[in-house]
């Protein structure tokens, strides 16, 4: 297992102040018996949501979630709350270095479509998700740290001590930092809720408490099973990241 055993137990509840401040979505019963679909998305959080409602929207599309617990019980509704760059563990150098100038291109403007993604979906959907002020601050806690930063971060705002002063992180801890505009701080578990009742809402059926434990050929399509029920389909979209058995 990739996470602690707890991040396994859907019977337990995530203690966090995410969940402590956001009313969970009414999804309805588990699954039970068959039902048909066009596509079946196994997972209902950032990932799963955003194409079930992307398939309904721009294709129209049948589209069931099964969730083995309740919308954003998973590493959606547990993360740090920052829509921002940085979705790399390699640098910008490194990634040129793998793919390209053109590649790493195309990844940063993947980066920044992300971010407008999201702040495109609180906008369409009216998802009221807390949202904090704009950008991001890299910093420096030593003297070596900030030289590297000064001679590596070509074109970022810098700022020394005095401006971050200025900037209100008056402290006597970090030698400078590096600003960057975009992104911004957010709820996201009242952003994953928001979007899993925008989903409802435009016809997707959501099933809780529906854990997917098998997937079978039928035919052309699939069936996906589970503890009480199967659904049939001619698509299945596996978004459950690291809780994928």
């Amino acid at each position: 297992m990739i996470y602690e055993p707890a991040g396994y137990d859907t019977s337990i509840a995530p203690e966090s102040y995410w969940h402590a401040t956001c009313a969970p979505v009414d999804c309805g019963p588990p699954l039970t018996g068959e039902a048909v679909a066009d596509v079946v998305v196994i997972g209902a959080g950032f990932a799963g949501l955003n194409a079930a409602l992307e398939l309904v929207e721009c294709f129209g599309a049948r589209v069931h979630v099964l969730e083995a617990a309740t919308p954003g019980w998973g590493a959606s509704g547990r993360n740090g709350g920052f829509c921002c760059l940085g979705g790399a563990k390699m640098t910008d150098a490194e990634i040129a270095a793998r793919v390209g100038t053109q590649g790493a291109a195309e990844w940063s403007g993947y980066e920044h479509a992300a971010i407008d993604r999201v702040r495109d979906n609180l906008s369409r959907y009216d998802i009221d998700a807390r949202v904090a002020e704009d950008g991001e601050l890299l910093l420096a806690d030593s003297p070596r740290a900030w030289a590297r930063m000064q001679r590596t971060e070509r074109g970022a705002a810098l700022w020394d001590a005095r401006e971050l002063a200025t900037q209100g992180l008056n402290n006597q801890v970090y030698h400078g930092g590096r600003y960057v505009p975009a992104g911004f701080g957010l709820h996201p578990l009242a952003y994953v809720t928001g979007l899993a009742r925008a989903a409802i809402a435009a016809g997707v059926t959501i099933w809780p408490r529906s854990a997917a434990i098998r997937l079978e050929r039928d035919g052309a399509g699939w069936r996906v099973l589970t503890a009480q029920g199967h659904i049939r389909a001619a698509r299945v979209l596996v978004a459950t990241n690291g809780y994928s058995d």
